[in-house]
């Protein structure tokens, strides 16, 4: 069986732990989780071994079901593809659920009284890893199993799960105990199993591959348990093919050493490292029936459809269609330029929106000078003020008029020359004046005039006629 090497810019990882527990006070915080995540996050980073590039690496630490649900499933889907390798790690508690008989990652959030409700089931972990396309799954648990009770029951049936993970290699401690999880008195060490994980990556193998497979790492965690009289061993599932993966390089090689087994190694290697059409169509011309044809066929319709989706942000030149890019192929052949647009594109909008700012502020300036050199109306009121005081010195200055003595004062009735007919003018306040006088005959008459002059008024004149006419007899 050929060996499946690891494209380490196509690999995407979870890396989840939980070192506190909220809702569950039975539970002992595991404060050697966190070393677990940032010790294997730098090792997944490091070139000499792996070299997975950060932004393929979701890291999910004393999260709830909820958001832990939601980055599995981010990263499930980012692994479409068969040349995609998927790895998901995991350390805290695991609890043995007798009710269903099952396993159980803990979260942050977890009751144990609410187990199957509040925790995530190995099974469900299953489920989603199956969904994807990846055509290499690793899963590595490092938890401190337990049960929740009784301890014997659960030895016969604890593991039988894992048996089921055909396609994904699983590599997972057996039922622990607290002194052989972790040491308490270090917390800034990992825990053993993630301990000689590290070692085991780092260390190598003296035989003639320079790659470590996962069967070959397994081995070394094997036996470096039996050297520090750890127990128990820990556990591998999956088929031969699964413990086949090519997954790191084996540092006792020397980098000078040519690292292919063959000719088509070689062309091969140089392919995935250039990671362009040109090299994968050049291994596919050397070898059409070579054994990476399929990968590199894959690797070929991945470069064309990044070049596609660069195509369309180009065309539309706009944040969100670079940011989309950048999402969709996050190790794009296009991912520095798609950078540099983005940064570009941020700074302009910052210019201009500098530049609006200014110019509003040099125009919120501009009207306040022009209304403070605007005239006020403070020398109207100091020149109505000098009129005051003018009327005020006639007033004061002018001679006062005497009253006379000698008034001809004329008993004649003046109302009666108002109240003369004048044929042109007729007004209300007259026909009024006649109704008061008790001059009725004439009030009559002035009021059928008024309904002849104003029509909209005539009904409210005609019923003030009646009145009249009722004192006339």
């Amino acid at each position: 069986m050929s060996p499946i090497y690891v494209d380490y810019s196509n690999t995407y990882i979870l890396m989840a732990g939980n070192s506190e527990y909220y809702e569950e006070p039975t539970l002992l915080p595991l404060q050697n989780v966190k070393s677990n995540i940032q010790q294997v996050h730098k090792a997944f980073l490091d070139s000499q071994v792996l070299g997975i590039p950060n932004e393929n690496i979701i890291i999910s630490l004393n999260d709830s079901k909820k958001q832990l649900n939601r980055k599995l499933h981010h990263v499930v889907e980012q692994t479409s593809k068969s040349a995609n390798t998927l790895i998901v790690y995991y350390a805290g508690y695991g609890i043995f659920s007798q009710e269903k008989s099952r396993f159980y990652l803990v979260n942050s959030d977890t009751n144990l009284r609410y187990l199957e409700d509040e925790a995530i089931s190995l099974q469900t972990i299953k489920e989603k890893i199956s969904r994807s396309k990846a055509g290499k799954k690793i899963l590595i648990i490092d938890a401190l199993f337990r049960t929740v009770s009784g301890k014997d029951a659960v030895q016969t049936t604890a593991f039988s799960e894992f048996a089921y993970f055909d396609d994904i290699f699983v590599l997972t401690n057996s039922l622990d105990n607290a002194d052989s999880y972790q040491n308490y008195f270090n917390p800034d060490r990992p825990t053993y199993l993630t301990d000689w994980f590290l070692k085991s990556i780092y260390k190598g193998k003296e035989n003639e591959n320079p790659f470590l497979s996962t069967a070959d790492i397994a081995g070394l965690i094997e036996d470096g348990f039996h050297s520090e009289n750890l127990s128990p061993l820990p556990k591998v599932y999956g088929s031969a093919a699964a413990r086949d993966i090519l997954f790191c390089k084996n540092l006792l090689f020397d980098a000078d050493i040519d690292l292919s087994e063959s000719e088509e190694d070689k062309i091969w290697l140089k392919a995935q490292e250039e990671n362009t059409a040109f090299a994968y169509d050049d291994y596919i011309d050397k070898y059409p029936k070579g054994k990476f044809v399929a990968l590199a066929i894959e690797n070929l319709k991945r470069i064309e459809e990044d070049d596609q989706a660069w195509f369309k942000a180009r065309r539309k030149n706009l944040l969100f269609s670079y940011r989309e890019y950048l999402y969709n192929y996050p190790n794009g052949v296009h991912a520095e330029e798609a950078l540099k647009r983005i940064k570009d594109i941020k700074q302009k909008t910052r210019r201009q929106k500098f530049q609006q700012e200014l110019d509003m502020a040099l125009e919120s300036t501009k009207e306040a000078i022009l209304s403070k050199e605007e005239p006020k109306e403070k020398p109207k009121k100091k020149r109505k003020k000098q009129n005051f005081d003018l009327i005020e010195n006639f007033i004061r200055n002018e001679k006062k008029i005497s009253p006379s003595t000698q008034l001809n004062v004329s008993n004649e009735d003046l109302s009666a020359k108002a109240t003369e007919e004048n044929e042109e003018i007729v007004t209300e306040q007259w026909a009024k004046l006649l109704v008061k006088q008790k001059n009725f005959k004439k009030a009559v008459v002035a009021y059928q005039k008024l309904s002849k002059k104003y029509p909209a008024k005539a009904k409210l004149y005609e019923t003030t006629v009646k009145e009249i006419q009722k004192q006339l007899r």
